[in-house]
């Protein structure tokens, strides 16, 4: 897995590529912790790229919109494939977390 950091005006995108599993997702949870430590409320995550997404890689995100939104922040995904989103509809986070076709209409909404 590989995680990009971006920056638009006062809100941090994240770009993940490849797997996120019980191997990656630390990596992640670790990053986005850091991230939202350093003061940052409005967290973006890019799934574009993003392969597979296992239960442990479910969790990190949920974590992390427990965890931005103790902040009065906000998390919003972007893009997610079909089979991504297939995973969040299983497991009923879908209407939980703001998911947008792109990241530009995830800026819309932070």
């Amino acid at each position: 897995m590989e995680i990009l950091d971006l920056k638009k005006d006062d809100v941090v995108i994240l770009v993940i590529k490849g797997r996120l599993d019980a191997l990656t997702s630390p990596e992640l949870s670790e990053k986005i912790s850091k991230t939202i430590a350093g003061g940052v409320t409005k967290l973006i995550l890019d799934l574009k790229n993003l392969d597979y997404i296992s239960s442990a890689g479910v969790r990190v995100i949920y974590c992390a919109w427990n965890e931005i939104d103790d902040k009065q922040g906000k998390l919003a995904l972007a893009a997610p494939n079909q089979n991504i989103k297939r995973v969040f509809d299983m497991v009923d986070l879908s209407s939980d977390f703001p998911i947008f076709d792109d990241v530009d209409e995830a800026l819309k909404h932070l």
